[in-house]
């Protein structure tokens, strides 16, 4: 389920991400303990299920919204959400770190991130170094990808954070996290755009709210409904918007997601260009741990499936300037918990590599 004129993204829907910088030449510094941080979910690919189109979308149907401002402080209240600046959703503590040292499946999430390879997701990875200084045979830093792979992941985050905003939670994280979002961000998918742990919660509760994109960088843009990552298009929310808010934890589910075997019985599957893997489903327990739940939030429309005409009917009134006061508002309310619920991945079809990867994942809440 961002500052200056975005430029018109390429087919595949999401704008192209910038080149790796060189990596730097020493090892980064330890960096501080994530930050809490609570992101902003999906663009219609044609391979998408019916499920994803309705829940997490851009819809052509929405028509261009007025400039008309919103007033966000009486929305926040009536979502219940915490009305901080960004710089209070970034300090760190505000809803705790996830714990990498935790042990799911009788080894510790550390583990995994210590053999995290993206080339198993189908993700790139930074270049080879153009020099070596190494001996055949000799293993050093520089011919150690792993260690590579770390420092140009953190050269990366540092060189893009200000200009895909995205990027910036991970920028506080433990080196090897901020390799997974480099690489993520390198990807066609945008599981750590719309779902991950940028901004504060009423990012996510304008969005459902209002079809206001998180990933639009351009706040004007963003009130009108443009969506960030198909500028042709009008955004379009489902009932719900959600994401892993720490920036540690969303990094944790890819580096799992790699491993699960239901995820690799699709990934190492055999390709077919016509055939679109079916979505799928893992308990965030099995990916995060027993409070891996904790880490997950959203909003939701109040009354769906009445809200979905409430709201359309709302964003046609204001977009054209008519008068809203004898017009229900939408009304959205934060999910309570994620406990018990599950994160759904959506795949996609690389027919150049002719391989299978991931395109978006995000929580759900448990639904009876």
């Amino acid at each position: 389920m961002d500052e200056a004129e975005p430029r018109v993204p390429d087919p595949t829907g999401l704008p192209e991400p910038p080149h790796a910088p060189e990596a730097p030449t020493s090892d980064p510094k330890d960096p501080k303990e994530p930050p809490a941080s609570p992101e902003p979910p999906t663009t219609p690919k044609p391979n998408e299920s019916a499920e994803e189109k309705d829940a997490d979308t851009s819809s052509p149907r929405e028509t261009s919204r007025s400039d008309q401002a919103v007033d966000e402080e009486a929305v926040a209240d009536e979502a219940g959400t915490d009305r901080r600046t960004d710089d209070d959703v970034h300090k760190k503590g505000d809803r705790g770190t996830f714990p990498v040292d935790i042990e799911i499946g009788g080894e510790t999430v550390r583990d995994r991130f210590d053999r995290w390879d993206p080339e198993r997701l189908a993700m790139p990875r930074p270049a080879e170094p153009e020099v070596s200084n190494a001996h055949p045979g000799e293993r050093t830093e520089a011919s150690d990808r792993p260690s590579l792979d770390v420092r140009t992941g953190v050269a990366y985050i540092a060189a893009n954070k200000d200009t895909r905003p995205w990027l910036a939670p991970a920028a506080d994280c433990e080196p090897i996290v901020q390799s997974v979002y480099a690489s993520i961000d390198q990807s066609e998918g945008h599981g750590h755009i719309r779902h991950g742990a940028m901004g504060s919660d009423d990012l996510q509760a304008r969005r459902v709210a209002f079809n206001e994109d998180p990933a639009q960088t351009d706040p004007v843009k963003r009130e009108a409904g443009v969506d960030g990552l198909d500028q042709t298009k009008q955004h379009y929310c489902g009932k719900d918007s959600t994401r892993v808010h720490d920036a540690t934890a969303l990094a944790a589910v890819y580096v799992m997601a790699a491993e699960h075997p239901k995820v690799r019985a699709v990934l190492d599957g055999p390709f077919d260009e016509n055939v679109q893997p079916r979505d799928l489903v893992v308990p965030i327990r099995d990916l995060l741990g027993p409070d891996g739940h904790e880490f997950c939030s959203g909003f939701r429309l109040k009354d769906w499936p009445e809200a979905k005409s409430v709201r359309k009917e709302w964003l046609q009134a204001k977009r054209t300037g008519s008068d809203l006061s004898g017009l229900r508002e939408p009304e959205v309310e934060r999910i309570p918990t994620f406990e018990g619920g599950d994160i759904k991945i959506v795949f996609k079809r690389n027919v150049e590599a002719k391989r299978y990867g991931i395109y978006t994942l995000f929580p759900r809440p448990f639904e009876e």
